[in-house]
């Protein structure tokens, strides 16, 4: 059994499939398998995924009859792994070739620690470095609470998301199709762990298209990622808001006066980062889907 799982999740990814496939085949750390699960693409994917198949037996592709949505199609790639580290590697992105043997390195020798991720990079089309996409939630020295709170105030980008994960804990996060769901992932793992922010860049973040923020959302939410709300007593980052409150008291074994204290805390970081109230949260709470659970 490999120690570290690749879990590439693509839906028509052609343009640079290619390129993300052998970032991952490439990677000096080689104890691992790729794991390539295709949504049912209209376009190319699947051809190339078949390609790099017979090329290198690591891959292990799963090729959808029908789109299930980004959600499940991260979910398909968690039950499938087995390994003792899953790491995320969007399709159109690429991983530098010591990346994951640096972070398995790490972990390897720092059991408190469930996650290791780098330094990160935008790219556009080209593979031109546009910008930083960096956020420090290393919560080396941290407690419990003051980890999770930690990455609730200084997350301002996801990239993390794509770290070194101890699969155990994957299995454990929630992942819920609403907006920030990565932001509550990653709030959900600083409970069981230390993360780690290792030095050097390792993530290459391709935004290519140049697209006005508001296209990408419409975008996202056409893919499934999330749904509006529709709600005029509460909007998507209420919801948001309200589902890292309902992990900390449903999901963590923390003491109720500890429970109380960090949400007290996290109220103003809500209202600093998204304009969220707590009557919104409240409002989100009573009117949430059942469907919608961990």
């Amino acid at each position: 059994m490999p120690l570290v799982t690749i879990g590439i999740p693509v839906y028509n990814e052609e343009r640079f499939l290619e390129k993300t496939i052998l970032a991952a085949i490439n990677q000096t750390f080689s104890d691992l398998e790729i794991v390539i699960s295709d949504n049912a693409s209209t376009d190319g994917s699947a051809e190339i995924i078949k390609k790099y198949q017979r090329i290198d037996n690591r891959i292990k592709p799963i090729l959808k009859a029908t789109n299930e949505g980004p959600g499940a199609n991260f979910s398909t790639l968690v039950a499938h792994t087995k390994s003792k580290y899953f790491v995320l590697l969007g399709a159109h992105d690429i991983f530098l070739p010591d990346y994951i043997e640096k972070a398995v390195t790490f972990l390897e020798s720092n059991p408190d620690y469930v996650m290791a991720y780098p330094h990160s990079n935008f790219i556009d089309a080209d593979d031109n470095h546009t910008g930083c996409c960096d956020s420090d939630i290393d919560t080396s020295g941290l407690d419990v609470s003051r980890r999770m709170k930690k990455v609730a105030e200084d997350l301002s980008w996801c990239t993390c998301v794509h770290g070194v994960f101890r699969s155990e804990v994957v299995r454990k996060i929630p992942n819920m199709k609403i907006r920030g769901g990565d932001q509550l992932m990653l709030f959900a793992a600083a409970y069981y762990g230390h993360l780690r922010f290792l030095d050097g860049l390792g993530i290459l973040r391709r935004e290519w298209r140049g697209d006005a923020s508001e296209v990408i959302e419409q975008r996202r939410i056409q893919l499934g990622m999330y749904e509006e709300t529709g709600s005029r007593l509460f909007d998507a980052y209420a919801v948001m808001s309200m589902e890292h409150l309902r992990f900390l008291f449903n999901k963590t074994t923390l003491s109720l006066y500890k429970k109380i204290l960090l949400s007290i805390s996290l109220l103003p970081i809500f209202k600093r980062g998204h304009g969220t109230r707590a009557s919104s949260i409240v409002f989100a709470y009573l009117n949430r889907q059942k469907s919608v659970s961990y």
